[in-house]
């Protein structure tokens, strides 16, 4: 096989405080190379990649050849409560690269131990992405919910014999035959969380889920702890460090 013209439609990313244990040699393309245009339709299987020096793989025996090497110096620990279960550890990531990351799996190694894989969603630059990669048992969360009752109504509507709301109460071609009053929902959530560890969590983050479209978070200082990083229709992400 002639590997010098072989056709590599994958690459690996290094990120802060995960440490590659390969030597990736003449095949790095390096942080100052222009290839900008070589991941304009943001993924790299569209392209054919020339390594200058031959490869040779023994019978039976795979190879990974990264296309660059890039530290991410965003990148930092964090773990995740997404709603119910166990906590994740994960790592947030921040794509300062002028190039789309591509989707794949990702090692993670701390202090040059491997610890995990995750897999990593086309990511734009600028963009962030959180990855999971294993279960985080030192940090415990449990959640309660309180529906707020007796509640005064915040809106009076008006509906017709076909069950469709009447924009004015005296309206002579679609009489009203029935009033409905319309209350807000409240929900308490309760949050009890322990760090079982012998050092800080700087960054945990916790899903709190959306009761609907419209809703909003009633507490100003839990409105001050959402992750602006991370957008969803379905949850807000809360940011917490626990000492």
């Amino acid at each position: 096989l002639d590997f010098d013209k072989a056709e590599v439609g994958s690459f690996q990313g290094q990120a802060a405080g995960l440490a590659s244990n390969m030597d990736i040699g003449d095949y790095v393309i390096g942080e100052d190379e222009d290839f900008d245009h070589v991941f304009e339709a943001d993924t790299a299987s569209l392209f054919t990649f020339k390594m200058p020096s031959p490869v040779s793989i023994e019978p039976k025996s795979s190879a990974l050849l990264p296309l660059f090497d890039m530290r991410l110096p965003n990148a930092t620990a964090c773990a995740l409560f997404s709603g119910s279960g166990d906590c994740k550890a994960g790592i947030c990531l921040h794509n300062t690269a002028p190039h789309s990351m591509d989707m794949g799996t990702v090692a993670v190694r701390v202090d040059g131990s491997f610890m995990g894989e995750a897999v990593l969603m086309p990511l734009k630059p600028r963009e962030f992405a959180l990855l999971t990669y294993a279960k985080e048992s030192r940090v415990c969360v449990s959640t309660s919910d309180v529906d707020v009752t007796n509640l005064q109504p915040h809106k009076t509507i008006y509906l017709d014999a076909d069950g469709k709301e009447v924009p004015t109460l005296g309206d002579k071609a679609r009489p009203a035959v029935k009033a409905m009053q319309l209350h807000y929902r409240v929900v308490e959530t309760t949050y009890e969380i322990q760090n079982r560890s012998d050092r800080p969590i700087p960054q945990l983050l916790l899903d709190h889920r959306n009761l609907g479209k419209g809703s909003d978070l009633l507490d100003e200082e839990v409105k001050a702890l959402v992750d602006d990083r991370f957008k969803s229709a379905v949850n807000y992400r809360l940011k917490l460090a626990l000492a």
